[in-house]
């Protein structure tokens, strides 16, 4: 059986079509939006905020600042490093072909791409060029200059070592001497302890030398850090050399209390040396070593009249090797890397 549609009940559907797509309509009490009402409010809740004007985006925020401009004589000054970077990789090179060092070699070879690689692109800067100061600050953050440094530490460390050893040799062939040990003992020089900084550094050389020979320059590096700072042996040799000349000198002095007064002098120098402060000996007496010397020579030549006067001018200097020595003592104090 067909249902027919009452009048009503098409009035109301027909009312219904020719509303308005703004307007709403009311079944039973309840307001009903309209199908583009319904369509356009979902379109609003899925829509994504549209940025005002003002706002720019986070990943934007750097790219919106100027870049710092560059100078055309920061870009021919970059330029020159790169220029002195290249000149000494290549005496690098021919220093690790001489010593047959194959991964030195290497090392160096891929060291000389990235500075070439990097030049090409300075040349063909201009101060003006957007890139500019990226290639630069690029240039920079690599520390190519570390690199280098590096390589040339190993590949000098050879040389190195061998000097160390030849120093030893020096050292040990003087300490044999009659006039170096008779120098000594009247000097005060405890022997024993200057036998033991000399065995130390020889047994450290010794294992740079192992380490460097399996390739691993770091660990010898460190072995030969210490004795650079901790005293060469060349400065020992230059220490125990001195002693025998002052001594030496000491003898041509007549007057008994000018001698005693002038041998004080090295005293806190022998004393620093007999704690095993081979470094700090020889600091002062690299500084103060000629002072030292014009006064061994003005002692020998002293006449009477002006015997006053030297006395203090010996004072002094011997106040100004205690202070030397202060000062060497309280730098060794500070954490590695702060003196420099």
């Amino acid at each position: 059986m067909k249902r027919v549609l009452t009048p009503l009940l098409s009035l109301i559907l027909l009312m219904g079509l020719a509303t308005p797509a703004s307007a709403s309509t009311k079944f039973f009490g309840l307001t009903i939006p309209a199908f583009n009402q319904v369509k356009n409010a979902k379109a609003e809740t899925t829509a994504e905020p549209k940025p005002t004007g003002d706002t720019v985006p986070a990943d934007q925020a750097e790219e919106a600042t100027p870049a710092e401009p560059v100078d055309a004589k920061e870009l021919q000054g970059v330029v020159q490093e790169t220029r002195d970077q290249l000149q000494q990789v290549n005496r690098l090179i021919a220093l690790a072909k001489r010593a047959k060092a194959a991964k030195e070699l290497s090392d160096l070879a891929d060291l000389k791409t990235k500075i070439v690689d990097f030049q090409k692109q300075l040349k063909a800067l201009k101060p003006t060029s957007e890139n500019a100061r990226d290639v630069i600050d690029s240039f920079h953050e690599a520390q190519l200059y570390d690199e280098i440094n590096s390589l040339r530490r190993i590949l000098e460390m050879p040389k190195e070592i061998a000097d160390i050893f030849k120093a030893v040799k020096d050292v040990e062939k003087l300490m044999a001497n009659k006039q170096i040990q008779k120098a000594l003992v009247e000097l005060g020089v405890d022997q024993s302890k200057v036998s033991s900084i000399l065995a130390s550094i020889k047994d450290d050389a010794t294992k740079a030398k192992a380490l460097l020979d399996s390739g691993d320059g770091d660990e010898a590096d460190d072995l030969l850090t210490d004795i650079r700072e901790g005293g060469h042996p060349g400065g020992l040799l230059a220490i125990l050399n001195g002693m025998r000349d002052f001594y030496a000198g000491l003898r041509s002095i007549r007057d008994t209390e000018i001698r005693d007064a002038v041998k004080d002098l090295v005293k806190p120098i022998i004393e620093t040396l007999n704690k095993g402060d081979l470094r700090e000996a020889t600091l002062t007496i690299d500084g103060l070593g000629p002072d030292i010397e014009r006064t061994l020579r003005k002692a020998a030549q002293l006449s009477s009249k002006n015997r006053g006067v030297f006395l203090d001018t010996l004072q002094k200097l011997e106040d100004k090797i205690n202070t030397k020595l202060d000062e060497e003592a309280k730098n060794n104090e500070k954490p590695q890397g702060e003196n420099q």
